[in-house]
C-alpha cells in the first residue's frame, strides 16, 4: 500500500468544520496517491449528486451528476491538500426551456453541473478535509447543519493504520417521515426535506444543543447537527471512502423519541 508522506508542515487548523470548510492547510506532501470517493445510490429513486471544492482546493472534473438507483460512481480526488462539499438533489428535471432544477439541494446553475453554484439548503452534505496534516490525515463527516434532504453515511474503506477512529459518519434514519411540522419543507402534499434545528433560532450562528437539535442528534449520534457540535467529526488516513446515499435502505427509525412540540431552539 502506498504511504502518503508529508515533508513539511507549519500550520494545522483546528477543526475544520467547525467554523468553516474554506481553510487552506500549510501541508506540502510528495508521492501522495489519489484517493477516490465512491458515491453509491441505494436509494430507490434517482439522485443528482453535486460535489464543489472549497476555496484554495483544485476542482474535481465533474461537478454534477445522476445516479439511478443501485448506480455508482467513482470520482478521483486532485493529489495533496483538498476539501469539499457534497450532496444530493432530488426531484429534478428540465423545464420547456432545458433549464434544469431540482425541487432540494438545487444549485442554481440551471445544469446538472454545480461548478459556479452552491446548495439551497434545506440539505444533507458530506463534507471532507482531506491530507490536512503530516501522514495524511483526513477530517470528514455528514453535516445537517443546513438541513436534511436524503439519509447519507461516509465511511474510509481503505484506511492505512495509525490510530485514527476511521469510523462511519452520518445517519441512516429518514428524518423526513419524523421531521416536526414546522421544519417540513413540502412539495405537492409531500415532505421533501426538514429544515435545520438551527432554523428555529433567530441567530443561526449561534445555534446550540436545544429541543430541536437534541431531538436529531438522537436520532443521529454519527450526524453534525448544529454548528458547533464536533462530536461527529471523523479521523482517518485513507485511499478510498464511500459515500451512500440511503444507507441500510434508510427504514424509519424504531426510536421512542417525540418531536418537540411548541419548542423555540
Amino acid at each position: 500500500m502506498t504511504t502518503r508522506r508529508a515533508i513539511r508542515f507549519t500550520r494545522l487548523s483546528r477543526y475544520p468544520f467547525v467554523s468553516s470548510l474554506d481553510l487552506c492547510s500549510q501541508a506540502f506532501f510528495v508521492g501522495d496517491p489519489t484517493i477516490t470517493l465512491n458515491v453509491i445510490n441505494q436509494c430507490n429513486h434517482k439522485v443528482w449528486a453535486a460535489i464543489l471544492q472549497n476555496s484554495g482546493s483544485p476542482p474535481i472534473p465533474t461537478s454534477g451528476f445522476s445516479l439511478k438507483p443501485g448506480e455508482s460512481k467513482t470520482l478521483s480526488v486532485p493529489t495533496g491538500t483538498w476539501s469539499g462539499r457534497l450532496w444530493g438533489r432530488t426531484r429534478c428535471n428540465h423545464d420547456d426551456a432545458g433549464k434544469f432544477s431540482c425541487v432540494t439541494g438545487d444549485c442554481g446553475t440551471a445544469t446538472v453541473e454545480c461548478s459556479t453554484g452552491r446548495f439551497t439548503p434545506p440539505v444533507s452534505v458530506a463534507e471532507f478535509f482531506l491530507n490536512s496534516a503530516a501522514g495524511g490525515l483526513d477530517w470528514y463527516d455528514i453535516s445537517f447543519v443546513d438541513g436534511f434532504n436524503l439519509p447519507m453515511s461516509v465511511a474510509p474503506t481503505d484506511a492505512t493504520s495509525g490510530g485514527w477512529s476511521c469510523s462511519i459518519s452520518g445517519c441512516d434514519v429518514d428524518l423526513n417521515r419524523l421531521c416536526p411540522i414546522e421544519l417540513r419543507m413540502n412539495h405537492k402534499g409531500q415532505t421533501m426535506a426538514c429544515k435545520s434545528s438551527c432554523d428555529a433560532r433567530a441567530v443561526p450562528t449561534s445555534c446550540e444543543p436545544k429541543s430541536y437539535s437534541e431531538y436529531f442528534k438522537n436520532l443521529c449520534p454519527r450526524a453534525r447537527v448544529y454548528a458547533s457540535d464536533r462530536t461527529s467529526l471523523m479521523s482517518c488516513s485513507s485511499l478510498a471512502y464511500d459515500v451512500i446515499f440511503c444507507p441500510s435502505s434508510s427504514s424509519p427509525a424504531n426510536n421512542s423519541s417525540s418531536s418537540p412540540a411548541n419548542s423555540t431552539g
